[in-house]
């Protein structure tokens, strides 16, 4: 018996060798957001998956979609990995979080006169980008009427017009929006106004996926442990490490 469990370890480890040695590329799938994920390659999720992956002779292949989109190829195997998502039993979750949702909340000048947390949300019409799926994980604990976009200039005429009475988004990619719409004196912003939960890279659940996901854990606790972590994120003033 003994022989059959050093036996069984000797193949799981050969296995997992054979499988780390395999493993020359990430493909992930990733929304466009400014400061984080930019499709020139820069933003602070760029730096440091790209640090990550290629410490570990791994070649980073991006490709920019909607969220859902993203969320859909993950589940379906099609990419190796998806940042900024929720834990999910179809995904492999690594250790440490990506961030922290800390949600802006904009509205209309003259629409409420006090912020009540969550409560100023209840039973109103409240939009959020399509995917990002608020109600059902937990960001948003109160009953309210939903409505989801898909162009972020779009939903900003939408509050304009009281179509919609709350905008949930994030900064910096929401400020630079109503700056470019020249709106920045009609709306009311307040920053990291809602703390949901943590949000992550999620992971294929294919061996692939599990060698990779080892890998990110091994790098960020190492990140972690030196502060490199805190300084990245301090850089663009997140306080999610």
């Amino acid at each position: 018996m003994k022989k059959l469990f050093v036996y069984l370890g000797i193949l799981f480890i050969s296995t997992h060798l054979v499988w780390a040695k395999e493993v020359s590329d990430i493909e992930i799938c990733a929304v466009e957001a400014p400061g984080l994920m930019e499709k020139n390659g820069t933003g602070m999720w760029n730096d440091l998956l790209n640090g990550i992956f290629t410490a570990n002779n791994i070649v980073v292949k991006v490709s920019y979609e909607p969220y859902k989109r993203c969320e859909r190829k993950l589940r379906a195997k099609e990419v190796d990995a998806v940042p900024g998502v929720y834990p999910e039993p179809d995904f492999l979750i690594p250790k440490r979080y990506l961030g922290v949702d800390l949600v802006t909340v904009i509205y209309k000048k003259g629409k409420i006169t006090n912020w009540n947390g969550q409560e100023t949300l209840r039973n109103k019409i409240v939009s959020w980008k399509r995917g990002y799926n608020m109600d059902t994980h937990g960001v948003i604990t109160v009953p309210i009427q939903k409505h989801e976009y898909d162009n972020q200039k779009a939903v900003l005429r939408m509050l304009m017009a009281d179509r919609i009475d709350f905008l949930l988004d994030y900064q910096p990619e929401i400020g630079i929006a109503i700056k470019e719409l020249n709106l920045s004196h009609q709306l009311d912003t307040l920053d990291q106004a809602i703390k949901g939960g943590n949000y992550y890279v999620g992971f294929s659940k294919t061996p692939k996926g599990k060698i990779l996901r080892e890998i990110f854990d091994k790098e960020m606790e190492k990140r972690y442990q030196s502060g490199e972590l805190h300084i990245m994120y301090e850089r663009i003033g997140d306080p999610s490490y």
